[in-house]
């Protein structure tokens, strides 16, 4: 067994200069496997993002490098923006409604300002 103080720097630089190091290795030997795993969301998580994908087609940002980033965070995480704040599915999924009911009011209340 090796020990390597967890509060010394150089000690764990030295560990690794001594013991993990490759001159060179060829790249071509390195078998990569694709595999293919299928995943079931639950009720909530496709909710979210669904409701998240739907938003970014309605702001014509679907099918940008950030939209799918986006999605793709959402697909590992409920909610990657705010991990303090929102601390399960179901939570994430109560304030998703809470800011779709404001986005509505507001729109109601923009649409009958322009209808007078």
């Amino acid at each position: 067994q090796i020990f390597v103080p967890p509060d010394s720097p150089p000690e764990a630089q030295r560990f690794l200069d001594v013991w993990v190091r490759a001159d060179s290795w060829d790249i071509q030997q390195i078998k990569v496997v694709t595999h293919l795993v299928r995943v079931c969301p639950t009720v909530q998580e496709r909710t979210l993002y669904l409701g998240m994908r739907r938003l970014l087609e309605a702001q014509g940002q679907h099918g940008t490098a950030k939209a799918k980033t986006d999605l793709l965070q959402l697909c590992s995480h409920f909610s990657p923006e705010d991990l303090d704040r929102v601390g399960s599915c179901d939570a994430a999924v109560a304030n998703a409604l809470k800011e779709h009911e404001v986005t509505l009011q507001r729109f109601r209340l923009e649409a009958e300002a322009a209808a007078e």
